[in-house]
């Protein structure tokens, strides 16, 4: 994804809860996730680790939160 980068830091919005959970790697279980959040903007709300495989894995998102997202930035 060529916008990964502003989808990313995007995706970084407030917190609206955290979770005391070990959250492993589904792909590398050895690999801890360091923390486990719920995020919002408002509109969508997604974990945090989504990000985490957005970021490590370029896991694609729906096109329609990513041009939700471009368009608010």
């Amino acid at each position: 994804m060529e916008e990964k980068e502003k989808v990313v830091q995007y995706t970084r919005s407030e917190v609206i809860a955290a979770a005391p959970a070990i959250v492993r790697d589904v792909l590398n279980p050895e690999v801890k996730i360091p923390e486990l959040l719920l995020m919002s903007d408002g509109k969508y709300q997604w974990r945090s680790d989504i990000i985490y495989y957005v970021e490590k894995y370029d896991l694609e998102l729906p096109e329609e939160f990513v041009n939700y997202v471009l368009e608010q930035i």
